[in-house]
């Protein structure tokens, strides 16, 4: 038994070189054109260093920067997707929100000074011929003051202003997403109190409550209430119990005011306001109301409504 142990211990050394072979060999991707590519053709040595995009999903952050109609795009000369243009964007680094990556990237690519941000949505990027995965949280403005110049010349050739319907090409993965998502949003239209509060209060009114398919039309699929108590609805149970309404004693008129309107993102917008029942005269069980609205299949819809007891208030 003891002569057999060296024979053992070769064989499993062999087994290890084989091993580190295998993980020494060269990445094999299918290059746009079909024809098999190794690692060492695209990137840099390999090494064992865990990276963002490259040993594991990384997460990035962008921005679309709006100016009179017009996108910025800058043309990039490193991978991922070297000589594409791309919005501006990089990775989010530990501790940092990816808003705030946005904002940095996005001033230190520019030059721009970048005022407010909004969501505008998520990107995941797989690109093979580089071996890379990114999953970035894209967000857009309107509000910049300068001019954009190449401030990072080893990583950017170029850098303008283009109309939506004339976008330079090739465009990365990065920037598509993008611009689909910003022609979506310029077809959602402008959320307008008036027309909300008109369609939150067809909720109010008695005839419409007993009817479900005039509710239904007005509560989107994922709908969600949170009642007073603190009792969570869903959408069928809401229609439900307006319908019951209609069989129970007539409830006291609702009245309502201090309207308030927040728009959220393209397509979705918060309303807030007050409600109360006018009984003897005086406004009573008054509630705290916010109600989200979606522009979903070119319709207004409400996705969410909670009421909350004021905690403190005088007649009105």
């Amino acid at each position: 038994m003891m002569g057999a142990q060296p024979l053992e211990a070769d064989a499993q050394g062999k087994q290890d070189e084989k091993a580190d072979a295998a993980m020494r060999a060269p990445f094999v991707v299918e290059d746009a054109t079909g024809a098999d590519r190794t690692a060492g053709d695209l990137l840099e040595p390999i090494d064992m260093v865990a990276k963002p995009g490259l040993t594991f999903p990384g997460v990035g952050c962008g921005l679309a920067i709006l100016r009179e109609g017009r996108l910025l795009m800058a043309r990039r000369m490193k991978a991922p997707e070297a000589h594409h243009w791309t919005i501006v964007g990089g990775k989010v680094d530990h501790g940092e929100t990816a808003a705030e990556a946005a904002r940095r990237e996005a001033e230190e690519e520019s030059g721009l000074t970048i005022g407010a941000l909004r969501f505008l949505c998520l990107s995941e990027q797989i690109i093979p011929a580089d071996r890379q995965h990114w999953v970035s949280l894209i967000y857009v403005t309107d509000e910049t003051t300068g001019e954009p110049w190449l401030t990072e010349p080893d990583k950017i050739a170029e850098i303008g202003w283009f109309p939506l319907d004339a976008l330079p090409a090739p465009m990365s993965v990065f920037a598509r997403d993008a611009v689909v998502a910003l022609r979506a949003a310029s077809a959602a239209p402008v959320q307008d109190l008036d027309h909300l509060r008109l369609l939150e209060e067809r909720l109010h009114q008695p005839a419409i409550r007993a009817n479900a398919e005039a509710v239904a039309a007005l509560l989107a699929e994922d709908f969600v209430e949170i009642g007073s108590s603190g009792r969570v609805y869903q959408r069928d149970e809401i229609i439900a119990a307006m319908a019951d309404e209609a069989t129970m004693r007539p409830r006291a008129p609702v009245e309502a005011w201090d309207y308030q309107l927040r728009a959220l993102a393209p397509g979705e917008a918060q309303l807030l306001y007050r409600t109360g029942e006018r009984i003897d005269g005086a406004l009573s069980k008054i509630r705290l109301r916010s109600s989200l609205w979606g522009w979903i299949d070119g319709r207004w819809q409400m996705r969410f409504h909670q009421g909350t007891p004021e905690a403190c208030h005088g007649e009105r």
